[in-house]
């Protein structure tokens, strides 16, 4: 996924999902957004973005018990 809105988004009633292997480029405002959504796992996922808002992981206070593990996250440096 290159240049989208929200790279990954789970959204509401999302759960004990497993999401790993994706590459998310350049999305904003983020690159992975979480709404109303618990349980999931993400695994060996690969983030990079010319801002920090396209390296933005965020979660919402609804969603909880997320794992995340093994991601890389680059920003190319000038």
């Amino acid at each position: 996924m290159s240049k989208s809105a929200s790279g990954i988004n789970v959204n509401t009633g999302s759960s004990n999902n497993k999401i790993f292997g994706n590459t998310v480029s350049n999305s904003l405002p983020n690159a992975i957004l979480l709404s109303g959504a618990s349980g999931n796992t993400f695994t060996s996922n690969k983030i990079s973005g010319s801002t920090p808002e396209s390296l933005k992981i965020e979660q919402d206070a609804t969603s909880k018990n997320n794992i995340f593990s093994n991601a890389h996250i680059t920003h190319p440096t000038k």
